[in-house]
């Protein structure tokens, strides 16, 4: 099935299942407000490329996963490397500074404190 979404003030959450064969899923907090405000704005929904990354990391064994650490850069809402922490990397999330806030949400909507940590990486520039 589809998502399932609910308004929560100005966001909205939904609940995808990123990984049939595991049961596993991610709730994202969204922000549509955002949607056409910034063509360069895309850290407010999942996009397809994440879905497809997912696919590509379902296909390693459990065993990979444990206690790898994982960098992902341009991270948006944080969906691959949450996935990567429910199979039980450690993981940093980094993107552009207004993307954090949301990043960070949906770290804590997920309980993955402990496995995932947020922070600002401006990729594709000069330090």
């Amino acid at each position: 099935g589809g998502p399932m979404a609910r308004r929560v003030d100005r966001l909205w959450t939904k609940t995808y299942r990123v990984d049939e064969d595991r049961g596993i899923e991610i709730s994202l907090i969204e922000d549509p407000t955002t949607w056409d405000s910034d063509e360069h704005c895309t850290h407010f929904c999942l996009w397809d490329a994440a879905k497809v990354l997912i696919q590509f990391c379902a296909g390693f064994e459990d065993a990979f996963w444990r206690e790898r650490r994982v960098l992902e850069v341009g991270a948006g809402l944080g969906t691959v490397g949450m996935y990567a922490a429910r199979r039980g990397a450690h993981v940093r999330l980094t993107d552009l500074p207004r993307a954090v806030d949301l990043m960070q949400r949906n770290v804590r909507a997920n309980g993955l404190q402990s496995r995932c940590r947020t922070g600002v990486l401006a990729w594709g520039s000069q330090p």
